[in-house]
């Protein structure tokens, strides 16, 4: 599961924000824990026990700020992902030497959190469409492969297959239920006990029939035991596509 991490030292604010960044990865389906600090030294500390994916930080800080954290965070973990919170909008342009992701204004958080809203469906997309995974195919043998080029998962005796839609097909030794909790965040819903697909892929559900059909044109079944939760992840899908 990813982790993320929000830190500003005003509480209201702080509230608002966890608040409407979990009812947004919750909408989304995005599997997504996530922390909040009102002190930039706790959150450093923490981070340095666990490292966070994903980090909303307030620039301007008593103690250690915004600008501080970003700076340790990229030398610590510089994959970590960092959205700006900031009050004064000129300070926007400061920020741009610590390769934010994005910036959310303070004044806005305020009002309504649409624009927190907008920003943290941007980073689920974000990690939906360039995030990437390494499969051990055998000793020695990895294969790193982007989440979207993957179309679909079969179980196989002790083995995973992973369809890429390439056509190609890795098989490394894995349980598909372990796999499942890696790819949730990710678009990729579970149709069978033996199949997880990944949304995006997917051109129709028949409903009747029990079925799917590929961009690829392959069909594969649905269980009736996991149709319902089928068509609503694929319906969040369209909406977040749109």
């Amino acid at each position: 599961m990813l982790r993320a991490a929000i830190c500003d030292d005003e509480i209201i604010i702080l509230s608002m924000m966890k608040s409407s960044i979990e009812k947004t990865f919750l909408h989304e389906n995005f599997d997504c824990s996530i922390q909040s600090f009102s002190s930039g030294k706790e959150l450093w500390e923490n981070h340095l026990k666990q490292p966070y994916d994903i980090l909303f930080l307030d620039i301007y800080m008593r103690g250690l700020s915004g600008f501080d954290i970003a700076k340790a965070v990229n030398s610590y973990t510089p994959k970590t992902l960092m959205i700006f919170v900031t009050s004064q909008d000129s300070l926007v342009y400061n920020s741009l030497d610590y390769r934010p992701f994005q910036f959310v204004r303070k004044s806005k958080i305020q009002n309504d959190t649409n624009e927190l809203i907008t920003v943290t469906r941007k980073l689920i997309k974000y990690y939906r469409e360039h995030k990437s995974i390494t499969l051990y195919l055998g000793v020695g043998e990895n294969r790193r492969v982007s989440y979207q080029e993957i179309e679909y998962l079969k179980s196989s005796l002790h083995y995973t297959e992973y369809h890429l839609i390439s056509g190609e097909v890795l098989r490394i030794r894995q349980k598909i239920t372990d796999a499942e909790q890696n790819l949730k965040p990710y678009g990729f819903s579970k149709i069978h006990r033996q199949y997880i697909v990944n949304l995006n892929a997917v051109e129709r559900i028949s409903t009747t029939n029990y079925f799917l059909r590929l961009h690829s044109g392959e069909n594969l079944n649905i269980s009736k035991t996991y149709m319902n939760n089928v068509i609503e992840q694929y319906q969040q899908q369209m909406r977040n596509m749109l």
